[in-house]
């Protein structure tokens, strides 16, 4: 047992919603992990980020905590989505009753929180959190910034470049004619700093490129990242370990849609929409090699805890190519990591047990907070 626990159960906050387009699959994640937490081991508080930026105390109704319309507000940092330094330190700081909280477990998803800005308020509270630190956790939210420090680590990435709001508003046909040559078509097109493939898809030709362009930018995103869609089976892997220590990758796991394009929000989250395979159905060289990139972006992006990284395999060799990594991957029972997690022999439980341990090490006394 940790430190922590040495004083009785471990005190977990769950924090989950939040103000982005995913905040549904965060409430699903946050709700499947405060099911499958042991109760032995953590005594656990849902805290709920609403829409508007508050706080509230118990969570949804239906995941635990005050019975359903008895949610009470824990902060209140007023109006806007942004969250207030000093409601960072109240959201978490106290169990009801004024006891400690050992620990923040994230489950938010998407932008606020998994794009650094949650944890640098956590950092600032001093409370410890489960997941990468507030440079990784930007670091990989901005796709083309990812990609190119991934590439350096000697991975192979997909072909293309960002195209930015501004650009795209000032002249979009001189936009399209310099994507229509690099990367060319068809293209893929999502957004450089959104997940769960909310505004992603892709384009055969310039019209449905700008269609695509258009989509993005109507979401409020600063920037698309547009790439050559490659032909290939889609495959993910997930690792886990903090920097300096030794990492541990999950089986690989094969996506393939059902009568989908491509892996799109809905192929995600409807499991009649998608056979998720693990281990994945390729030869053990091919899943190595998977294995050995995944490992590379999450030390190359500098990240803690755990994150999966997305591939194509491409051609006969079924080269591994990169196409992202997610610091704050889904947490349901059937998202890809606890998929991933059942196929080495861990239960989502003790899935949920290893990221809270790496947690509160990184942040035990004379470690140091992670950047």
């Amino acid at each position: 047992m940790t430190a922590a626990g040495s004083r009785g159960r471990i005190r977990v906050a769950v924090l989950m919603g939040g103000p982005s387009g995913e905040r549904e699959v965060s409430l699903r994640s946050g709700r499947a992990v405060i099911a499958a937490l042991d109760p032995r081991l953590y005594e656990v508080l849902p805290l709920e980020m609403a829409r508007d930026g508050r706080l509230l105390r118990g969570g949804p109704p239906d995941a635990g905590g005050a019975p359903a319309g008895e949610s009470a507000p824990a902060a209140d940092p007023g109006p806007g989505t942004g969250l207030a330094a000093a409601a960072a330190a109240s959201l978490a700081r106290h169990f009801p009753g004024g006891r400690e909280v050992d620990l923040v477990f994230l489950a938010l998803h998407g932008r606020f929180g998994e794009d650094g800005t949650v944890q640098g308020l956590l950092e600032a509270a001093g409370i410890p959190y489960t997941g990468s630190g507030v440079a990784a956790s930007a670091l990989a939210m901005d796709k083309d910034r990812a990609k190119a420090l991934v590439a350096r680590a000697g991975v192979r990435v997909a072909r293309g470049r960002a195209v930015e709001a501004p650009e795209w508003a000032r002249d979009p046909e001189g936009v399209l004619a310099s994507l229509g040559r690099h990367p060319g078509f068809p293209a893929f097109v999502k957004p450089s700093g959104g997940g769960s493939s909310i505004g992603a898809g892709p384009a055969a030709d310039g019209v449905e490129l700008a269609e695509r362009l258009r989509e993005v930018f109507s979401l409020g995103e600063g920037a698309a990242l547009v790439e050559e869609r490659i032909a290939g089976t889609e495959v993910s892997c997930a690792v886990l370990g903090n920097r300096g220590g030794r990492p541990r990758t999950l089986p690989v796991v094969e996506i393939v849609p059902r009568g989908r394009p491509f892996f799109d929000y809905r192929a995600k989250y409807d499991a009649a929409s998608c056979d998720e395979i693990c281990p994945a159905r390729i030869p053990p060289e091919a899943a190595a090699r998977v294995a050995e990139a995944a490992e590379a972006a999450h030390a190359a992006l500098g990240c803690d805890g755990m994150s999966r990284s997305d591939f194509i395999l491409r051609g006969e060799g079924l080269e591994p190519v990169f196409l992202e990594t997610n610091t704050i991957p889904g947490m349901t029972e059937n998202s890809l990591c606890p998929r991933a997690a059942r196929a080495a022999g861990l239960s989502f439980g003790d899935l949920l047990g290893i990221l809270a341990e790496m947690a509160l090490e990184r942040f035990a006394p004379g470690r140091g907070a992670a950047a």
